[in-house]
């Protein structure tokens, strides 16, 4: 192409760091149509993190190589941007052979290892307004949108700055929606000859991860509080929204999570602890919102590390003693920031608080009044009202947004002046204590209100939902209202009244607010039923226990981890009424008929913390619970490489499985024996153990069981005689897992698929079986996978002699070992990892060196590097 043929050697030109900084004052900036250029460092908190000191000379570098290559094509510096450059040329041919040029350069410098510095480029053309020496307009925050849409390494242009270049190479990336600008924008990749042109998807306003619930409420006469509470997040980490139950501070909080998610490459995310019970599990949910593995803050805080990201934590009150672990992820090394709502301040260093009050009510133009008539118009499109009367009914309700909604909903039946009337006659002080909070007893009457003008057999319904301590599922509603004459009904009149609100991701998961849900709760604790309905709760997600054992493992696997992590609130809260009950054995069975779902979402903390808490009383010995969750525990220790600890467990569920007289149960625990005593060292003494359960399998014509069967024999065979002898076992494993269905597992054998390739020096045929393994972990959202998966493409890599990636991947297994507290590597079977062989080879020191900065990667960044797409 014309512009590339133009390019001249240009790499050894001086510049110093501020030298663009003195020119500037003296070179004017283009007008009319110009092209506007774009740099960013990709992860450059994380560079940060791993260089410290040396990061300054690294940044230095980085401005030295830009400026080079706009002052070889006329390019014009606008400004810094702290690890970025604005700039501005009049001509785009100039402008695209600027960006090549500083790809290039980025590629071929030698930087410090570890500390690769990897540019994005957005290029649109449009008109120039300068203001004060300075750009402004459209064009202007689109550059930057399309910039931060890309990745390392990756140079995007706008349709406009496409049409204008002569000639190229160009891939038509399609049309986005790009953060914060309305309409949709044409964005063009340039393709740059000797460097990669593959990059994972646009981070667009469609791409960009995030999980924020549609506003639950207007925020009408909030536009000042929005406005300010964006002005505090700006220059602080961690803000408390706070302010009393109804008075909008999750639809605030959902309102400016939206309006600032164009600032954030890695995404708005919302994590509701409402219906976390225990504080320690609140990192563990704020993780799993993430997708981080979690383990503790540490963990979280490596994954906000990945990209400036808002985190929004919603209802922390009643769970405040996690405050701590809160502020400690707000202060952790990273860029990202976070949102908590919350009736009560959090007291931690680094809080910054901001009060929200009720809604100005002082006349008919106030904004409570506007929000009541907006709802009522809603309801019902020809409402009317005296405006002296709507304003003494709105001041009535304290403007409290959620109080002023309630009553809104019954424009369609009353009049204001009905009401008011109504609502003063009413006034239930015996349900609120006299010394409450004058907006407490307000939201209270208005709850109440809403409630008596339902039907006795709605109001039971939504008492009976009170029992719910996350989302809801048509079924379970089904099962706890059993002996209503039409509990679909009678729910969709809950849902027709707003009480009750359907889930955007899914048309048969529903929620209530947070205050409805503890107003229903309290109405059914008054109630005569409520042991009734409680254990109608329990026994339902007992018997989803009971079918996810199986389920888990078959060919609905994915399935069925799905309906877990909806159901992790209900799952949490039945735990915690059978420890509170004393059901010991209960609780136990519920733990080991889903510690599989623990297990692939790299929940082995949350696993450890229930398992203790029902292991610490005295549990009847002769029951199937007691045996599942010992079988759990010993399936824990396994997976963490701990399988000498596990052997206990599992020989004293054997003990018990054998009286009982359960064959498919006895056939778990020994094969959950034999298999955890050969992966600690006792072929031996295992082996007959499988061997029992062989025959059991074998007369029960469960292929399944086979399979674990097959796969233990491959791992006796790979401990005794080497990979190599493994060969067929691990293969027929793994094809009749597939051929039953169950997917994880035959992932689990692709693996030692691909260690015997390793071993027989089939290289390349190894480190594509590792990396089908990794794609079906990502596909699984398996996070054990994950890990093994990355450490045996470190040891694969190790062999073909890339020890700088293998080392990286050795870190960020280890990392994500650590965080998920557990997982499997090489060595769980008695072979050198991936870091020994490193050591072997290079010596510990000089492994060390290259290994340390693999541990500050997240786990995406990792994954994309064990698979080869990393630019």
């Amino acid at each position: 192409m014309a512009w590339r043929r133009r390019r001249e050697n240009w790499a050894g030109s001086p510049c110093t760091l501020g030298s663009m900084t003195s020119s500037r004052a003296a070179v004017e900036l283009p007008v009319g149509t110009v092209t506007f250029l774009f740099t960013d460092v990709e992860r450059s908190t994380v560079l940060a993190q791993r260089l410290g000191s040396r990061f300054t000379e690294l940044i230095a570098d980085h401005f030295r190589l830009i400026r080079v290559a706009l002052d070889a094509r006329g390019g014009v510096e606008v400004k810094s941007t702290g690890d970025g450059v604005f700039a501005v040329f009049a001509s785009a041919q100039e402008g695209l052979a600027a960006a090549e040029a500083i790809q290039l350069a980025f590629t071929s410098h030698r930087w410090e290892v570890g500390g690769d510095v990897r540019v994005r480029i957005g290029m649109p053309t449009g008109e120039a307004e300068v203001v004060d020496n300075d750009y402004v307009g459209v064009a202007v925050h689109k550059a930057s949108r399309i910039m931060s849409a890309g990745h390392g390494g990756q140079v995007l242009v706008s349709s406009t700055t496409r049409a204008l270049v002569d000639d190229g190479d160009f891939v038509d990336l399609g049309s986005h929606q790009l953060r914060g600008l309305d309409g949709e924008e044409r964005i063009y990749q340039l393709t740059i000859p000797g460097l990669p042109a593959d990059f994972p998807p646009l981070n667009t306003a469609t791409t960009t991860p995030t999980n924020l619930p549609v506003r639950l409420s207007s925020i009408l006469g909030r536009e000042e509080e929005a406005t300010a509470l964006v002005d505090l997040l700006a220059d602080n980490r961690l803000v408390t929204l706070l302010g009393p139950g109804g008075v909008g501070k999750t639809s605030l909080a959902i309102t400016v999570g939206a309006q600032l998610s164009p600032m954030y490459p890695g995404g708005v995310h919302f994590a509701d602890v409402a219906d976390v019970t225990d504080p320690a599990l609140v990192v563990p949910t704020i993780a799993a919102v993430l997708g981080a593995e979690p383990k503790d803050v540490e963990g979280v805080v490596a994954k906000l590390a990945e990209a400036e990201t808002l985190v929004i934590v919603d209802n922390l009150e009643h769970v405040i003693d996690a405050a701590t672990d809160v502020a400690r992820i707000g202060a952790g090394r990273h860029g990202s920031k976070l949102l908590v709502t919350s009736q009560v301040p959090l007291r931690v260093s680094g809080e910054r608080r901001f009060v929200l009050g009720p809604l100005d009510t002082g006349d008919a133009d106030s904004p409570g009044v506007a929000l009541f008539l907006d709802r009522a118009r809603a309801a019902d499109p020809s409402f009317t009202a005296d405006p002296a009367v709507l304003a003494q009914l709105v001041d009535y309700l304290d403007g409290l947004p959620l109080a002023i909604e309630l009553v809104a909903a019954r424009a369609n039946l009353l009049s204001v002046d009905q009401m008011l009337e109504r609502l003063e006659s009413g006034r239930l002080t015996a349900a609120a204590p006299v010394d409450a909070a004058v907006r407490h007893r307000s939201l209270e009457d208005a709850l109440r209100w809403s409630y008596d003008l339902l039907d006795p057999q709605t109001q039971q319904m939504l008492r009976r939902l009170g029992v719910f301590a996350g989302g809801i599922g048509i079924d379970a509603v089904e099962a706890v209202a059993v002996d209503a004459p039409d509990p679909l009904a009678l729910f969709g009149e809950l849902v027709d009244r707003s009480l009750v609100v359907r889930s955007p991701e899914s048309s048969s998961r529903f929620s209530m607010l947070d205050a409805i849900r503890r107003f229903a709760r309290a109405r059914l604790d008054e109630s005569d039923e409520v042991r009734a309905i409680e254990e109608r709760y329990v026994k339902y997600f007992l018997d989803l226990g009971r079918q996810a054992f199986e389920g888990l493992q078959g060919d609905r696997q994915e399935w069925w981890r799905a309906q877990f992590d909806a159901e992790v609130g209900n799952v949490r809260e039945v735990l915690a009424m059978l420890l509170r009950t004393g059901r010991i054995e209960d609780g136990l069975e519920l733990l080991g008929n889903v510690w599989r779902w623990h297990h692939s979402r790299g929940y082995f903390v949350e696993l450890e913390l229930w398992l203790d808490r029902f292991f610490a009383p005295t549990a009847a010995e002769e029951s199937l619970g007691v045996v599942k969750g010992l079988m759990a525990r010993g399936a824990l220790l396994y997976w963490r490489e701990q399988a000498a600890d596990g052997v206990a467990y599992y020989e004293r569920a054997l003990e018990i499985a054998r009286r009982l007289g359960d064959e498919r149960l006895l056939a778990e625990a020994l094969h959950g024996l034999g298999g955890t005593m050969i992966v600690a060292g006792d072929g031996d003494g295992g082996w007959p153990h499988l061997m029992e359960a062989k025959e059991i399998y074998e007369a029960l014509g469960d292929k399944a069981g086979l399979a674990d069967i097959l796969a233990g024999e491959a791992f006796r065979t790979i401990i005794s005689d080497g990979p190599v002898g493994a060969s067929a076992l691990v293969q027929r494993a793994s094809d009749l897992y597939e051929e039953v269905g169950r997917h994880i597992q035959a992932t689990h054998s692709l693996y030692g698929v691909s260690l015997v390739a390793m071993a027989e020096g089939r290289l390349d045929d190894a480190l594509d079986i590792a990396r089908t393994g990794l794609r079906r972990g990502r596909e699984f959202h398996d996070v054990s996978l994950y890990v093994w998966g990355i450490e045996s493409v470190a040891s694969i890599l190790v062999e073909m002699g890339d020890f700088e990636t293998a080392a990286l991947l050795v870190g960020a297994g280890e990392a994500g070992r650590t965080r998920i507290g557990g997982g499997w590597a090489p060595s769980s079977v008695g072979l050198d990892d991936a870091k020994t062989a490193l050591e072997k080879r290079l010596g510990e020191d000089e492994a060390e060196r290259l290994i340390a900065p693999g541990r500050e990667m997240g786990l995406e960044e990792a994954l994309q590097l064990a698979l080869g797409e990393a630019g």
